[in-house]
């Protein structure tokens, strides 16, 4: 994460200066286009920022997780704390408490 403010003020309208970038044609004496040239135009707009959302976890750590199976028939393992999927073996691996674990050794696999 990056230790950067955010400095401009939230939920009210304020009015922000933006380089436009344009070109403009180069027209020799016979009316032909013989170049560009490249400009840029400053202009003003109005600009609306507003914090919609707390900042949520992208990730647990990789023993944090909290599984559970939305749709028994696809094996398809959701983390209730964050966005992260795995794919669930039925045959061999199953839900308890939250963890993936081993059938046969009972061990957690993730």
């Amino acid at each position: 994460m990056s230790d950067q403010v955010f400095d401009k003020p939230l939920n009210t309208w304020i009015e922000e200066e933006i380089e436009i970038p344009s070109m403009e044609p180069i027209i020799d004496k016979r009316g032909n286009v013989a170049g560009v040239k490249q400009r840029t135009t400053k202009a003003t707009r109005k600009t609306h920022y507003s914090k919609l959302s707390d900042p949520q976890k992208m990730s647990c750590f990789e023993k944090d997780h909290s599984w559970y199976i939305p749709d028994p028939h696809i094996h398809i393992a959701h983390c209730k704390n964050c966005v992260k999927k795995q794919y669930l073996r039925a045959v061999f691996e199953k839900i308890v408490d939250g963890k993936i674990i081993d059938r046969d050794t009972l061990i957690q696999i993730v």
